[in-house]
């Protein structure tokens, strides 16, 4: 016997090289295997290996990603795949709160963005501390619920939204069968990727508002108490997909932007109201005065929203919101993108009546700008300008008044979420009784 591909083998033991331990009758020569049996390494995950023309060949690695985000998937070298349950997840099913993009929102909290917006009550005063609730950072939000099942199984799921949420879109509650190709994990920080939405499910919600085109939507009446730890159901059913998996996204927005009225509390932190016709006392909308607390929830002095959804077992999540106040300044405002999100970044100008570059500014990550600016004399007209997107707009202003201008749909630098129609808001005050 030689070491190597060995001629004149007669037995396997006369192959003294480990690349090629075994002797094939039929040519006396030492091979690397005879049968499947000889490339069999015991795992499982990394496929069957298999022999062919005495050269073993690799298997095919064992796909274990169930595209269940609720799920750890991992691989055992004899048992083969295993899925738990992955950080609260129970029983397989779990859910999460995303922003628009689906993915985890920061801290679990978002930013509500309130201008300062001076108005003449009913007895001709100049309420200072008002507030208009113009936006949230970020802009929108999903409900994710995930619900595991056995294929076909009929399955009911109760999905309660907190006030002041309200649907997004014109088909905002979908199911889906999974998180898309790559799944991920819940709590790795990772963003979802629903898979096309099913058809053929009840979707109902309990005041049975319904879009354009008859799809089941929320809106803030449906709530029976417009305040603060009030919920409104929604409710799905069917039967389970072929994939084990229900996936339901709840397109959500905060059922207060653009709402007015609302006062910086003496702890400079909590929005208080609305006093919705500037009388001095704060009147709510319809279910009591509301407090929005302010601070961040690592001081526990954010103001939380609780989500959650029932299949015979409950889960929960909550995010917070806290304030951010923007004061006048003579002329300010936001710049907004597609989704209602703040868009920082943006270049603005401020011209004067007569034509003349006054002032350049940047939006800042709220998408808040701001020109301190006091104007004297009789009215006058101003114009913000965008300049790299071609909008503008004309803000009036009084002697030591205020102007706010506020621009949506502002597209990204690339254009990629451009819209087809531009809004701009404007609106001038003065800070003197006329």
């Amino acid at each position: 016997p030689e070491t190597g591909v060995c001629v004149g083998c007669n037995v396997s033991s006369d192959c003294q090289d480990p690349s090629h331990p075994f002797c094939d009758a039929g040519t006396n020569t030492c091979v690397q295997c005879l049968t499947d049996t000889e490339c069999n390494n015991g795992n499982v995950c990394d496929g069957i290996e298999t022999c062919s023309n005495n050269v073993c060949h690799a298997g095919i690695v064992l796909g274990c990603d169930d595209g269940n985000p609720c799920t750890q998937d991992s691989c055992q070298a004899v048992g083969g795949c295993t899925h738990t349950d992955a950080g609260e997840a129970h029983g397989a099913s779990c859910e999460s709160v995303t922003d628009s993009a689906l993915c985890p929102f920061p801290d679990d909290s978002f930013r509500l963005i309130n201008l300062q917006n001076p108005t003449l009550n009913a007895s001709g005063n100049l309420v200072q501390n008002d507030f208009l609730l113009n936006a949230t950072n970020p802009g929108q939000a999903y409900y994710n619920v995930f619900h595991s099942g056995a294929p076909g199984s009929a399955f009911n799921l109760q999905i309660d939204i907190p006030w002041p949420f309200i649907t997004q879109g014109d088909r905002p509650i979908q199911v889906h069968d999974a998180t898309g190709p790559v799944g991920v994990t819940m709590g790795d920080g990772a963003c979802f990727a629903p898979t096309a939405a099913l058809d053929g499910y009840t979707i109902t919600t309990a005041a049975g508002n319904l879009s354009n085109s008859g799809n089941p939507v929320i809106l803030r009446s449906d709530y029976p108490a417009q305040n603060l730890g009030s919920t409104t159901p929604v409710y799905v059913s069917g039967t389970v997909p072929a994939s084990g998996l229900v996936y339901v996204t709840v397109h959500l927005n905060y059922g207060l932007k653009t709402t007015t009225g609302w006062q910086q509390a003496l702890d400079l932190t909590t929005l208080q109201g609305p006093d919705t016709n500037l009388d001095g006392t704060l009147d709510g909308l319809g279910g009591g005065v509301i407090y929005i607390k302010g601070g961040t929830p690592a001081n526990l002095n954010g103001q939380d929203y609780t989500f959650g959804f029932s299949n015979g077992s409950s889960f929960t999540s909550t995010v917070y919101s806290f304030n951010a106040f923007k004061k006048n300044a003579g002329v300010n405002g936001l710049t907004l993108n597609l989704k209602g999100s703040p868009r920082p970044g943006v270049t603005l100008q401020f011209w004067g009546p007569s034509g003349n570059l006054l002032a350049t500014t940047i939006s800042d990550g709220d998408g808040f700008y701001s020109f301190p600016y006091k104007h004297v004399g009789k009215e006058a007209t101003y114009t913000v300008k965008l300049p790299d997107f071609g909008r503008q707009a004309a803000v009036k202003l009084k002697a030591n008044g205020y102007g706010l201008a506020v621009f949506d749909n502002v597209p990204s630098v690339d254009g990629t979420d451009a819209s087809t129609t531009n809004w701009t808001k404007t609106k001038s005050l003065t800070n003197t009784a006329p």
